[in-house]
């Protein structure tokens, strides 16, 4: 590994980056006689699985599970910015709606999950864990970002803390993406359908996944985040930057740098395909930690803050629309997905 990649990686790591699951790893940190902790998954060594009762389903099952809560939360409360960005209006969820949100919780924490067939799983895992990081938000809100809730000095964000009870197991939203999802589907898709509540994210559905069409819903949701300025763009001088998620889990998503952006420009349209034409590798990896929090502390001067994505020179490079509708380089061609209609949103993942 080379020096640069190497910053790159503790880097993630000091910007709580999801611990992944794997034993064998690029870079790891030991402490003190503790086992390693790894930072990326491998593609031909996917996370275990931390139970396998997990893997246990019923492929003749027509049993569909009741996601209609979530989705009435989510259209409540989940409007879209001039970026793309879907925002939560954290500030205005009221009791009632918050307790509806623990229920649901609560009742998809109930599920026999070995009862379900592999789409009504998926589903209902991806909604479990986005619903359960909305509620780890809302019980320390306000913060800035997810970073700032934490469980004591080597704690990276609360993704190590349990947050549901499933057949008599705790889990936490690490268990649930990295034991539970990537091991069992494998699938890179699962970076898009699963929100970390910050502005770097791909974007909260517009309601919640379901079985019956989950995968045109992962297909959807990939498409907008890497036609989105967060998933891959081009600086002033025609280099590819494109979202940390890429790096963290690069392996994930091809086995080497010309493979990623393969799979980048699979899922690319116009404008981004044409600008993409002859690239052959990527210039460096953004995220943005912000909050994904639709109230004042979202808007760019709070929202960007700590983020070398969004700082104000970096936005004059990468020519973000701002969220009066400016550009920071007027001289830059506009993206569409950049300033996605809400009436599309509906429609769009």
């Amino acid at each position: 590994m080379d020096v640069a990649r190497a910053r790159r990686h503790i880097d993630a790591m000091t910007k709580a980056a999801p611990i992944s699951w794997t034993r064998r790893s690029a870079l790891g940190l030991t402490l003190g006689g503790m086992s390693t902790l790894t930072l990326r998954p491998a593609l031909a060594d996917w996370p275990d699985v931390i139970d396998e009762r997990w893997m246990l389903h019923d492929p003749t099952s027509a049993l569909v599970v009741d996601h209609e809560d979530w989705t009435q939360f989510l259209r409540r409360y989940l409007q879209l910015d001039n970026n793309g960005v879907a925002l939560v209006r954290y500030d205005e969820v009221s009791d009632a709606d918050r307790g509806q949100l623990r229920d649901y919780i609560a009742r998809l924490s109930a599920l026999d999950f070995a009862g379900l067939n592999r789409s009504e799983q998926l589903a209902a895992w991806i909604n479990l864990y986005n619903a359960a990081t909305v509620e780890v938000i809302l019980q320390d809100y306000p913060v800035e970002s997810i970073r700032d809730i934490t469980d004591g000095l080597l704690s990276f964000g609360p993704w190590g803390r349990d947050v549901v009870t499933v057949d008599g197991q705790d889990l936490s939203l690490d268990d649930i993406e990295h034991g539970i999802l990537r091991q069992i589907w494998q699938d890179p898709r699962i970076h898009f359908v699963v929100n970390c509540a910050s502005i770097g994210c791909p974007n909260l559905g517009h309601s919640a996944y379901e079985g019956r069409d989950i995968d045109e819903r992962m297909d959807r949701a990939t498409h907008v985040y890497i036609n989105n300025r967060r998933g891959a763009d081009l600086d002033l001088q025609g280099r590819l930057i494109v979202s940390s998620l890429f790096d963290w889990y690069d392996d994930d998503f091809g086995r080497n740098e010309d493979e990623i952006i393969d799979y980048i420009s699979g899922y690319a349209v116009e404008p981004l395909t044409g600008l993409m034409a002859g690239i052959t590798e990527i210039e460096d990896y953004r995220y943005d930690w912000a909050l994904n929090d639709a109230s004042g502390m979202a808007r760019p001067d709070a929202r960007h803050k700590g983020s070398e994505s969004y700082t104000p020179e970096a936005q004059a490079e990468a020519g973000v629309v701002l969220d009066d509708g400016a550009s920071a380089d007027s001289e830059r061609p506009a993206r569409g997905s950049d300033t996605i209609d809400p009436d599309d949103f509906l429609d769009m993942n």
